[in-house]
């Protein structure tokens, strides 16, 4: 491990207002966060997000507008706002990666004040600390409405296709100020609610403590208690918490590093293994496509399983965060109900399975295979893939209680359900029916590889955990007979791998869904089908977008 001198190196550093939650600095400690950058007058804003404050509403009238992004999809909980009347002309400010904490010193007309971000990394608290000179800066919190990013993100684009015309409007929040704490709740729409909370001491003369808080709750009024009892513990002994804070992360880094010769890449490596720890943490929910870093205006306001959780925890396991990838392990584990009732009722007394998107409790929905089905509710796989990252995490750990307690019930449920649609064909292997392989639009066919790569690798797997575990499960001859029979993956020797039987890879396409057994379950180890795959998946450039 590098002490703090390295690490310096890979800061964040900003000399022209950043003017964008992408162009500027970041901040979380697993749950509670905030993006930090200015607005077009140049005021600091401090964005912040919950990664569990997530609607509850009821299903709507279509099935479109009951999904997760419009029903128990994430909500914003609004951000505070530093300003001065005199117009600031300069900054000069840093992300240190080591510490977690933003550094910054914005000149005025009238002088400067300096701003200390911290996100706790032990409570759901940040901390401002303001320096000023010449004009004290105002710290003003500013109400953000409480709808699905979604629909606010459909509106702003004017694509009335994709927008609920039934989404009633939030109901009003309520605004409570007790002997110099603010909070401001906001009710969910059935039931429940999160509280922010926030409260401003003055230590000196031009200088003052920012205490701000959230929590969420479904019966609303223990957030409130919540969010205010955590700015009163942080305000007991601030110094201690922070070194406490800046102690987790030295600790969090003492774990693994790697330098690399490219220094451009390397700082890219280390920014973004301080994002992961900024996300999530052990116990908290799994990533979904904001984290801590909820956008009001995002289309993806859930966890989508088809990449992107898959790609946030992948990083994890060998550079020995496993602290941090034991949330996925986890989360799973707590929710087997979602993921039995994700699949059709009939199947439920064996399977399981994820949608494409879905709620911090892992609901959405899959149907069962077949032409004519919507794809997003016609992904086999997801949750075999997760569970990949799972399995990695035993084979870091050796840990059986994580197969015992999840991979073994978990990946049998996906095979099960897997089992029900398999059929032989006049070849006299099993072939499975058409599913959707992520983000290939008009895809046709049975055997998508996406889902015939999970097969092959599950399949495998979960004969693997019955003995490492000495279970004797009445399906393995079952499954051991599948291994023996299922087709061959969709290919020729000329383009490579198929999306599906009747479907050759056409159109650029960004995510390699179909290339699975290549990458990251190395179930298939032709070389040369791996290179004609790959060289063929990037010569058609449009989407590629880096992956």
């Amino acid at each position: 491990m590098k002490d703090k001198t390295f690490y310096a190196n890979q800061n964040l550093k900003f000399t022209d207002f950043p003017k964008t939650q992408f162009e500027g600095a970041f901040i979380g400690n697993g749950s509670f966060g905030a993006s930090i950058y200015h607005d077009e007058e140049n005021a600091l804003l401090i964005k912040t997000g919950h990664n569990e404050v997530f609607d509850i509403r009821p299903p709507l009238d279509t099935e479109y507008e009951s999904e997760p992004m419009f029903i128990s999809c994430r909500i914003p909980i609004g951000y505070f706002k530093i300003n001065t009347l005199a117009k600031a002309v300069s900054c000069d400010e840093e992300l240190d990666i080591y510490t977690a904490e933003f550094n910054g010193k914005i000149t005025t007309e009238k002088g400067f004040y300096e701003c200390r971000c911290v996100s706790d990394k032990n409570s759901d608290v940040i901390i401002l600390k303001l320096r000023y000179e010449g004009e004290k800066p105002t710290v003003e919190y500013v109400h953000q409405k409480a709808m699905s990013p979604r629909q606010a993100h459909m509106i702003a684009a004017d694509d009335y296709r994709r927008l609920s015309k039934n989404y009633p409007e939030p109901k009003e929040p309520t605004d409570i100020f007790d002997n110099g704490m603010n909070t401001h709740f906001q009710p969910y729409f059935s039931y429940g609610g999160f509280a922010v909370s926030y409260k401003i001491n003055e230590i000196s003369e031009n200088e003052s403590l920012v205490f701000i808080s959230c929590a969420e709750s479904e019966d609303g009024d223990s957030s409130i208690k919540k969010s205010v009892a955590l700015i009163e513990n942080a305000e007991k002994d601030t110094e201690k918490l922070i070194a406490l804070h800046r102690e987790a992360w030295a600790d969090y880094y003492s774990k693994s590093f790697l330098t690399l010769n490219d220094k451009e890449i390397e700082k890219f490596y280390h920014l973004q293994m301080y994002k992961l720890n900024c996300a999530v943490k052990k116990d908290g929910v799994p990533f979904d496509t904001c984290s801590v870093w909820l956008y009001e205006k995002t289309a993806w306001p859930d966890a989508w399983w088809n990449l992107n959780v898959e790609l946030s925890y992948s990083p994890l396991y060998v550079s020995n965060h496993l602290d941090v990838a034991h949330s996925l392990t986890s989360s799973l584990t707590k929710n087997f109900e979602s993921l039995r009732n994700n699949v059709p009722e009939k199947y439920r007394h064996d399977s399981m399975g994820i949608g494409r998107a879905t709620d911090k409790k892992i609901r959405g929905v899959i149907l069962e295979p077949g032409e004519g089905q919507p794809d997003n509710k016609n992904e086999m796989g997801n949750l075999t893939w997760a569970l990949y990252y799972c399995w990695q995490e035993y084979q870091m750990t050796l840990d059986k209680s994580i197969l015992s307690e999840t991979v073994y019930p978990a990946l049998r449920g996906a095979m099960q359900y897997y089992c029900h649609f398999l059929y032989k064909g006049e070849d006299g292997r099993l072939h499975l029916p058409h599913t959707a392989s992520p983000e290939y639009i008009g895809a046709k066919g049975p055997d998508s590889n996406y889902d015939m790569s999970l097969m092959n690798w599950g399949f495998r797997t979960l004969l693997e955990v019955c003995d490492i575990l000495g279970i004797e499960d009445s399906e393995k001859e079952n499954w051991q007979y599948v291994i023996d029979n299922l087709a061959d993956y969709p290919h020729d020797d000329e383009e490579g791998f198929y999306i599906s039987s009747e479907t050759k890879y056409e159109v650029s396409h960004r995510h390699y869904s179909h290339l699975l057994a290549f990458y990251p379950l190395r179930v298939c180890k032709d070389e040369k089908l791996l290179r004609t795959s790959l060289e063929y998946w990037q010569s058609k450039k449009k989407a590629l977008l880096g992956y």
